[in-house]
């Protein structure tokens, strides 16, 4: 059954085992109305269409997370998440950090996601500062050095609260040591990094696309 209690609620809905943002989509309660990706529906026909979407599948339903105003003048129709790629290193037993980027929504698409026509810009480990470009993935563009829909150019963005993402992922990481090698999704809000997801099975290549290979430095790491 699906009830629709909150008002002004906002709500992120996701395939259990879903991936590259197939079957992700959002909603948000109003008075008198929902809005789910944006379209407008009655309470009783948002029902109607999240009951249809949801059917045959295992979802995940999230609160909607209300990013920082800076992530929100690139692009204020997804969440835009960092994927950080942590290695544990057994040698030395401590977690390194190994790259990041910043996955951007674009041309009204709720999801960040890189397969869904979204950005990806590398990001400078040591001071969270976007690279100069952000690259879409093959078959969707090339690259730009703005975000096609707002006009912020990449260059002059430092991500909010960037050190305490990446502790943070270092001290989550220590306690799953077992897994050698996770990608984050970190959102960044008001008060600091959300962690919204980690995958043992991330797909690197979008990290290698935007900041370089990683076969040297994941050597080094083991």
């Amino acid at each position: 059954m699906v009830r629709l209690r909150r008002t002004g609620g906002g709500y992120f809905c996701k395939p259990f085992a879903g991936q590259c943002g197939g079957g992700i989509f959002k909603f948000i309660v109003e008075k008198d109305h929902c809005l789910i990706d944006g379209k407008l529906f009655s309470k009783e026909q948002a029902k109607e269409e999240i009951i249809s979407r949801l059917r045959g599948d295992h979802y995940i339903i999230q609160d909607l997370v209300e990013q920082h105003d800076v992530i929100n003048a690139i692009y204020d129709k997804s969440i835009n998440t960092l994927r950080l790629i942590t290695i544990y290193n057994k040698r030395n037993d401590c977690v390194i950090p190994l790259s990041g980027v910043l996955r951007i929504g674009a041309n009204g698409n709720v999801v960040d996601n890189w397969a869904k026509g979204g950005l990806a810009v590398g990001v400078d480990l040591n001071t969270g500062k976007l690279n100069k470009y952000g690259l879409y993935k093959h078959g969707c563009g090339t690259k730009t050095d703005c975000h096609p829909n707002s006009g912020v150019k990449f260059e002059d963005v430092t991500l909010p609260y960037f050190q305490e993402a990446i502790e943070q992922a270092k001290r989550l990481h220590y306690g799953l040591k077992g897994i050698k090698v996770i990608g984050w999704d970190i959102a960044f809000t008001k008060d600091g990094p959300m962690f919204i997801e980690g995958n043992d099975n991330m797909e690197v290549s979008i990290n290698q696309e935007t900041n370089g290979g990683l076969k040297k430095v994941f050597e080094n790491c083991i």
